[in-house]
């Protein structure tokens, strides 16, 4: 009995060791998951292409709206007023590019600048550049163009008054304002380059209106297309040059035009303002041109060219 009672004893001490090594093996360690840096990965990127689309916005500034920006921002922080496109306020105002209001560190004394509402604005001294450049482009252009849309008006009632309205035109272009004075019976006689007494009274005229403009001018000599061939001209290059430079002489000697600022060129048949297909269209284009040119523009002309059918008709 006591064999038997150990025996079973020592058995079911046995299996519950066994028991014990399996439940042992039957336990897993804890699994480690290597993907977890995925996330943050993620999040760093969102981060990066967030930045990347905030610096983009910012650095395409639209001036319009930039310029209604710093003027509400100038008025919820004092400004008074907008003076030439330079914004203006009793204090420190970041609009203006001033430093920004400091304060006092507790402890050390020493100022620091506060980075809050008072820091500048990123390109607001750019940005201001640009629109002051721009006003000043603006203004000098209206001024450049009243000063044509006067000379116009004066050299037209010049010619009126002197009974010279049907041998004087004057007309805008892009590249200045044109005086066109015709050649027959005013300027010079057919095929010559010799100033007339009428001519040189037509341009001593002109010459008076325009001898204080400080732009270039451009002088220049045109025929119709009828060729001719002497031994002074051999053709109507010659003529057109000849033409526009006995004008050129007589303008600074007698209009005071300022040699320094003044060209003569001659185009010959190559920039008719009418066809030279019947009398009255060669007779328009036979003419000397003064050209007042725009600031953008230099040395002689570039009229342009109208396409127009050619023929034959009188020379000069």
């Amino acid at each position: 009995m006591s064999t038997a009672t150990k025996d079973e004893h020592g058995t079911g001490q046995g299996h519950g060791a066994a028991h014990g090594k399996h439940e042992e093996h039957e336990e897993h360690e804890e699994h480690v998951n290597h993907e977890a840096w995925v996330i943050p990965y993620a999040d760093m990127l969102t981060l990066l292409m967030a930045l990347f689309v905030v610096l983009f916005a910012t650095s395409i500034m639209d001036l319009a709206k930039f310029k209604e920006l710093a003027k509400s921002l100038n008025q919820a922080m004092g400004t008074s007023s907008l003076k030439g496109g330079v914004f203006t306020s009793s204090g420190s105002s970041p609009i203006e590019g001033n430093p920004a209001p400091q304060k006092q560190t507790s402890g050390s004394g020493e100022a620091s600048k506060d980075p809050g509402i008072g820091a500048s604005l990123p390109n607001q001294q750019l940005a201001q550049e640009i629109l002051n450049q721009q006003s000043e482009v603006a203004q000098l252009r209206r001024a450049e163009a009243d000063k044509m849309a006067n000379l116009e008006q004066a050299l037209n009632a010049k010619a009126k008054e002197l009974g010279f309205s049907d041998a004087i035109n004057v007309r805008k272009e892009a590249r200045g304002l044109v005086i066109t004075v015709v050649t027959d019976q005013v300027l010079f006689d057919p095929g010559k380059a010799a100033l007339r007494g009428k001519g040189e009274e037509v341009l001593a005229q002109v010459g008076q209106v325009i001898a204080g403009v400080p732009n270039q001018i451009a002088i220049e000599g045109h025929t119709d297309s009828v060729p001719i061939n002497t031994a002074q001209f051999p053709s109507n290059w010659e003529l057109s040059t000849a033409r526009a430079t006995s004008v050129l002489r007589y303008m600074v000697s007698a209009g005071g035009l300022n040699p320094m600022k003044t060209a003569a060129g001659g185009y010959a048949d190559q920039r008719p303002l009418d066809s030279n297909a019947t009398g009255d269209g060669r007779q328009r284009n036979r003419r000397v041109e003064i050209v007042i040119l725009n600031p953008n523009q230099n040395g002689v002309g570039s009229s342009q060219v109208n396409p127009t059918a050619k023929g034959t008709g009188e020379g000069g």
